[in-house]
């Protein structure tokens, strides 16, 4: 969970693991995405992005910025976004999260 403190003074609560698919122009582009809570000092937990772009294809981070802030609401921005060769993980094949946020 990704806890981040709402302009109202209320505290939101997102998924910090969303698979949420892309439109198509973006399946192109992204193999996979991964999101974590990271500290911050106003708002508690900030969002941040890791991305893994298909084999050959290039992805900038700030395209990825844009059409999530086109789509989403601004508290669910990503802060960060990294582009990533693979995500971590485990032999079970989960997502390592700590292994993310220390990016």
């Amino acid at each position: 969970m990704i806890e981040r403190a709402a302009a109202a003074a209320s505290t939101v609560r997102e998924n910090a693991f969303v698979a949420v698919p892309p439109p198509v122009t973006w399946t192109v582009k992204l193999e996979v995405a991964a999101v974590v809570g990271v500290p911050d000092p106003t708002y508690g937990e900030a969002v941040k992005a890791c991305v893994v772009p298909r084999a050959g294809a290039a992805v900038d981070a700030e395209d990825v910025r844009r059409w999530v802030a086109a789509r989403l609401a601004k508290f669910k921005v990503p802060r960060e976004i990294v582009v990533l060769d693979t995500l971590p993980r485990n032999p079970n094949g989960k997502v390592i999260k700590h292994e993310l946020r220390a990016l």
